[in-house]
């Protein structure tokens, strides 16, 4: 899961330093991420939030542009974007109202780094922790090792050479697991047999070639697409 960060605070200095030290942190632990929008503006702000796939919110609560933090998270909360809200604040009054808003944590100024990596790096948990828990995954053993593979990473599986190969995002798996096993994990309204030996992820065909008798991927893979299973896929045809 990557964390997107857009931050809102009218200290132009501050603003700046928040949006460093949050791009070292991600780096330094290896959180995938960003920081999408850095402004003083909370109409840019706003608009950012809006248009961009920003899970992370971190707003100053006293802002100086007729406006404040509380009412933007407000409005972030009335338009139901999916994002997290961290306050940053020196008036300790206001942390009541974050409970309104399902703030998931605030920051007492003066900010220092660590208070900023302890809260990012519990935020990032407790992400992962949830969207592992909606992920429907599929355990396969390879070797000694057992890989817990999110089914919606799954491109297709092919079974070759008496093994079977799941591609997964850029992940190559290996597994003497039966083609036939794999099968009946993987949700039958995502995944559909395309080949005697090959189960492909449906949402990831780009278009099927009949001619060639070939299934061609968003990821620009090919799969093979045996006779007796055109039928099946006629619709996808280019």
């Amino acid at each position: 899961m990557k964390l997107f960060f857009a931050i809102l605070e009218d200290d132009r200095n501050l603003l700046k330093y928040y949006e460093s030290e949050i791009e070292n942190i991600l780096e330094k632990h290896n959180i995938p991420g960003k920081v999408v929008c850095a402004s003083d503006d909370p109409v840019q702000f706003m608009s950012a939030v809006k248009t961009y796939m920003v899970n992370v919110c971190l707003i100053d609560i006293n802002l100086k542009k007729g406006t404040n933090g509380m009412h933007i998270a407000r409005e972030i909360r009335r338009l139901k974007i999916p994002t997290e809200i961290i306050f940053i604040t020196g008036h300790l009054q206001y942390m009541k109202d974050a409970f309104v808003v399902r703030a998931f944590d605030y920051i007492e100024k003066p900010v220092t780094r660590e208070s900023l990596v302890k809260c990012i790096l519990r935020l990032y948990r407790d992400i992962d922790i949830e969207n592992c828990a909606k992920q429907e995954v599929i355990k396969v053993k390879s070797g000694t090792a057992i890989y817990h593979i999110p089914v919606d990473e799954i491109y297709y599986i092919e079974h070759f050479n008496f093994k079977s190969i799941i591609i997964a995002g850029d992940r190559r798996i290996e597994s003497y697991e039966s083609l036939v096993n794999l099968a009946k994990m993987l949700p039958k309204d995502k995944f559909k047999q395309c080949h005697r030996s090959i189960w492909v992820n449906t949402s990831y065909i780009d278009m099927v070639d009949l001619k060639n008798d070939e299934i061609k991927l968003k990821n620009g893979m090919r799969c093979s697409l045996g006779k007796t299973f055109r039928k099946g896929f006629s619709k996808y045809a280019g």
